[in-house]
C-alpha cells in the first residue's frame, strides 16, 4: 500500500464492482437457510391449522442481506410449490394471503 502512497491514518474505502461477490456463502445456501427459516416459522406459528398469514410470516422470517436486493417475499415462496401452498382468500377485506407446508401435494391456483 505504500507504493500506492497509502499510509497510516489514511480511509481506504472498497466496494465491490460485482453484484453477490462479497457474499459469505453462494446464493443457493441463503435461499435454502430460508427455506428451512419459513418451514420452522410455519410449523412453530400455524396456531394448530396448518398455516401463517403472509404477512406475518414476511414479519417473522426477514431475508439476509444477500438476498433483499434479489428477491421479493411472495415471489420467492410461490418459487416452491412442491413446499409451500399458498391460498388467497378473496373477500372484501385486503386480500389476505395465506401459506402452509404443501404436504399433501395439492397443485398451485395460480399457475
Amino acid at each position: 500500500l505504500n507504493h500506492f502512497g497509502i499510509h497510516d491514518n489514511t480511509a481506504i474505502h472498497l466496494s465491490p464492482t460485482l453484484s453477490g461477490c462479497w457474499d459469505w456463502h453462494p446464493i443457493d445456501y441463503y435461499y435454502r437457510q430460508t427455506i428451512r427459516r419459513i418451514v420452522r416459522a410455519i410449523k412453530d406459528d400455524s396456531c394448530g391449522n396448518g398455516k401463517v398469514e403472509m404477512e406475518i410470516l414476511r414479519e417473522a422470517v426477514p431475508f439476509p442481506p444477500p438476498m433483499k436486493k434479489r428477491e421479493n417475499f411472495v415471489a420467492f415462496v410461490r418459487k416452491y410449490p412442491d413446499l409451500f401452498y399458498v391460498e388467497s382468500v378473496t373477500d372484501y377485506s385486503a386480500g389476505v394471503k395465506y401459506v402452509k407446508l404443501n404436504a399433501e401435494g395439492d397443485i398451485p391456483i395460480w399457475l
